[in-house]
């Protein structure tokens, strides 16, 4: 899959200019009470209150790494640029002279590390002495962005809605990546694909949008993440994706990669969930645009590790499918999946279950106590090579065979043929 964010920034600066009617505010002192911060320029199309606006959509300014590793001074300015572009204003002052780096700095945080933002497409600035107008081009019209601004918002809402209550924070992190995943496909060229409003509202995006979406979800529900910029090396691609804070530790969290294009329902994977900088060293690598992202060292969270699904040996691994094809038999899941220790046992794995054909074993071993039987002898796999994941997908008998493909209409004759001896049509 070719995954590529791209946008030139051009930084206008415009020194010693005369803009006589602009006014400048003192902004380190409004910046110490934080009513004072909602208001801009007051220039506004949208004609809205700016303070009842920030009170959601732009309140997760906290769980922004990039934002908290500014120092004070450079957060009261991003604070100031972030709100205005939020609030679609054509401008906003300060009352010192900013430095070309610190704006660059600003505009580049705006466009690719920041998930509320993606009406920002390009930055100028006046700079004279003790005071900086800083004016804004927008992508979008003031209703274009208004309505795309509050769809996001509801499709946020509603992920959020769906916590299910008393979900662990490591469990909220979990639905709303396999939410997205769920209701979003990979779509480089649709519209809106690299931001929020593609991959929650249109359901289509590439790795811009997954990631903010992602990233902007998990910012309203309190949790800090930072977006990274880099590539993925096996494709040899740009590629943007995740960092998350869990119990004061990062780990890296690719939604894009995660979601792989298949026909099949429910082919989500958890390749790169929670998982450390060391676990990803081969496939991914930053492009440290601005700030560097925070580390992550620890690798006990990782999805397939916590939820037992992990494998050193073969034996294990019979072990770990027949526990997980009983449970997932109990709620007539579709699907199972293990990671392997290593490349020599994934292939293996793959060996010995598929071209030896011993996951049909497997599978009637299982069926002599799953409270829900699988049709004997059929299976499907699904794997993430870089990762060493294997995902093994099974059939009930007479079911839809739309419960386990996207389109049943693209599913080919021998495979219709074949479940429909097992009532599956």
């Amino acid at each position: 899959m070719k995954k590529i964010f791209s946008l030139a920034l051009c930084l206008m600066l415009i020194f010693g200019a005369s803009y006589d009617s602009l006014r400048f505010p003192p902004l380190l002192s409004e910046a110490k009470a934080a009513d004072s911060l909602y208001q801009i320029s007051g220039n506004s199309p949208l004609k809205e209150n700016p303070a009842a606006m920030f009170q959601g959509f732009g309140a997760e300014e906290d769980t922004i790494y990039y934002f908290n590793a500014l120092n004070e001074y450079q957060r009261q300015i991003y604070r100031r640029m972030r709100r205005a572009v939020l609030n679609y204003e054509p401008y906003t002052t300060v009352d010192m002279s900013i430095t070309g780096q610190d704006l660059q700095l600003f505009s580049t945080l705006l466009f690719y590390y920041d998930p509320a933002v993606y009406n920002f497409k390009d930055i100028g600035a006046s700079i004279q002495p003790g005071a900086t107008a800083i004016y804004f081009d927008y992508t979008y019209t003031a209703e274009e962005y208004r309505r795309r601004r509050d769809a996001v918002e509801k499709a946020v809402q509603d992920i959020i809605a769906k916590i299910p209550a008393g979900s662990s924070e490591y469990d909220k992190i979990r639905f709303v990546h396999d939410e997205i995943i769920n209701n979003c496909v990979y779509d480089f060229d649709a519209p809106d694909s690299a931001n929020p409003y593609g991959a929650l509202v249109l359901g289509k995006a590439k790795c811009d949008g997954y990631t903010k979406a992602f990233s902007l979800v998990l910012g309203r529900l309190g949790i800090k993440t930072a977006i990274v910029v880099g590539d993925y090396l096996p494709d040899q691609t740009a590629h943007v994706w995740s960092k998350v804070e869990y119990q004061g530790k990062w780990y890296n969290v690719d939604v894009t990669y995660n979601a792989p294009i298949s026909i099949m329902k429910n082919n989500l994977r958890h390749s790169y969930f929670m998982v450390s900088d060391e676990c990803i060293k081969d496939t991914h690598t930053e492009l440290k645009l601005t700030l560097p992202a925070p580390a992550a060292n620890d690798a006990s969270m990782s999805y397939y590790k916590l939820s037992g699904a992990y494998s050193e040996s073969y034996e294990q691994t019979k072990k770990v499918l027949q526990s997980a094809l009983l449970n997932a038999s109990k709620e007539k899941s579709h699907s199972v999946a293990v990671q392997f220790t290593s490349k020599k046992e994934y292939n293996n794995a793959l060996t010995r279950l598929f071209d030896d054909k011993e996951i049909n074993g497997i599978l009637a071993e299982v069926n002599q106590k799953a409270p829900n039987k699988f049709v004997p002898n059929i299976s499907l796999k699904s794997v993430s090579e870089s990762r060493n994941v294997i995902k093994i997908f099974v059939f009930y008998p007479d079911t839809p065979l739309s419960d386990y493909y996207k389109d049943p209409e693209k599913v080919n004759e021998v495979t219709k043929r074949t479940l429909a001896r097992h009532g599956i049509t």
